[in-house]
């Protein structure tokens, strides 16, 4: 249970209703992630609001979250500086649990950085949290950040959320809350019967154990990665051959066949889906003989 709204008597009936009944909404089963982000999207410059509204979002489960991806990263560029550490450790938060989830967002994150008709501050930003993104991945927790704790998210004060307008919000399916939870870390079974040499064999088989964890990991992100790149960098360089769309159908036809060499020792899947619905397939092989060029007007 959330903690329950402290409203100071102090203010006028009118703004004191419309705070009131914004936040009993807030603590109602109607609130979904669709509300949260909305309001989260009005209220991004409060002080108190925007941190309390990116710690409700670890009430949802990866499902839920995982609609909303695209707005979750528009929402991290436009925010105010009160709620963009909250909300950047949410989303890195987030990455650490699931791989699925990390690769979709580093996606999103690097098209961003990447983009030369982006400003330079945008980019700046998404390259940090893409990077936040892939060591938090790796490393299955976030790196220099501490989330806060999922199960009682600070309610803010009426004081500090004293500006705020009535509000009338409308109905919502109800859903059942799951509250995410940090990593679990699986720890060496420890008797109190152990001597200190079969201690140190366990601590040191947890240790190996974790370092093949890690360096598994890295390689399924650095596959995924490395894949999409290369499907990128193919593009590109059809847009260098010219005009003649039978050259660039044969060079389609050879680098293709390239890249299907290198699918045999990778386990390559496209991070579409919603992962924790849909199964995770994998591309086993490519087809160049179905590949086809496509004019600009059909592109």
């Amino acid at each position: 249970m959330s903690a329950t709204p402290q409203v100071d008597s102090s203010g006028s009936g009118s703004s004191g209703g419309g705070v009131t009944s914004l936040y009993r909404l807030f603590e109602s089963e109607f609130f979904n992630v669709w509300m949260c982000l909305t309001y989260l999207t009005k209220y991004a410059a409060n002080p108190a609001l925007g941190p309390y509204l990116c710690s409700r979002l670890y009430e949802f489960g990866q499902a839920e979250i995982e609609q909303f991806i695209p707005q979750l990263c528009n929402l991290y560029f436009v925010s105010c500086p009160a709620s963009e550490t909250a909300l950047e450790r949410f989303i890195v938060d987030s990455a650490s649990t699931s791989l699925h989830l990390a690769l979709r967002l580093w996606w999103l994150l690097d098209a961003t950085a990447t983009d030369p008709l982006n400003p330079p501050e945008s980019c700046a930003k998404a390259m940090r949290l893409r990077e936040a993104i892939e060591t938090a991945a790796i490393n299955a927790r976030s790196p220099g950040l501490r989330s806060p704790n999922p199960s009682r998210p600070e309610t803010p004060t009426r004081s500090s959320a004293a500006a705020l307008p009535p509000s009338s919000p409308s109905s919502a399916p109800t859903r059942s809350r799951r509250r995410s939870s940090p990593p679990a870390v699986a720890l060496p079974i420890l008797c109190p019967e152990m001597d200190s040499e079969a201690r140190a064999r366990a601590l040191q088989a947890q240790a190996m154990e974790t370092v093949l964890a890690k360096h598994r990991r890295c390689r399924y992100f650095g596959d995924q990665v490395g894949w999409a790149k290369q499907l990128c960098e193919v593009a590109l360089e059809l847009r260098r051959v010219g005009p003649s769309r039978e050259r660039r159908q044969e060079m389609l036809g050879s680098v293709l066949e390239q890249l299907d060499c290198t699918l045999r020792e990778k386990r390559v899947y496209l991070p579409l889906c919603c992962g924790s619905e849909a199964p995770h397939l994998r591309v086993v092989r490519m087809v160049p003989s179905e590949s086809r060029v496509l004019p600009s007007r059909e592109r």
